[in-house]
């Protein structure tokens, strides 16, 4: 199937809008178009998150962790899951290894910690386990 056969989905379309603009241009988009809410978040998420998610690799372990956390993905909701996969309509960002990485994330616990004690720690094993990962590959 060539590449001129495929067809962008709506939500490639609007992961590419958000791609090729600003905030401040995407604003103003959305404010004239009678555009469904979800779709402004995502081209708005693609436009301020898209290049750190490509660039995924080289960020520090605490920063990986703080971007994947704005994204949703430690939710229990699909943002996340929309964000990557319209994002690899529109670069080479494989989603299928970062649902795949998000899920194993997910998995980390904070026992015996409660309130904020328990998101700092959180966070702090999510930020070793990924360490973890990424000294085995």
């Amino acid at each position: 199937e060539s590449h001129k056969e495929r067809k962008l989905p709506l939500q490639g379309s609007f992961a590419l809008i958000g791609w090729l603009h600003s905030k401040r241009l995407l604003d103003e988009f959305f404010d004239r178009m009678a555009a469904p809410k979800k779709a402004k978040i995502l081209a708005l998420e693609i436009s301020q998150s898209g290049r750190l998610i490509q660039q995924f690799d080289q960020l520090d372990h605490e920063s990986a962790i703080d971007v994947l956390d704005q994204l949703g993905a430690f939710h229990g909701n699909t943002q996340f899951e929309t964000f990557i996969n319209a994002l690899s309509y529109v670069t080479d960002v494989d989603a299928e290894q970062f649902q795949n990485l998000r899920d194993e994330l997910r998995k980390i616990k904070a026992i015996g910690e409660q309130g904020t004690a328990y998101g700092r720690m959180l966070r702090l094993n999510r930020i070793k386990r990924l360490a973890e990962i990424r000294s085995a590959s």
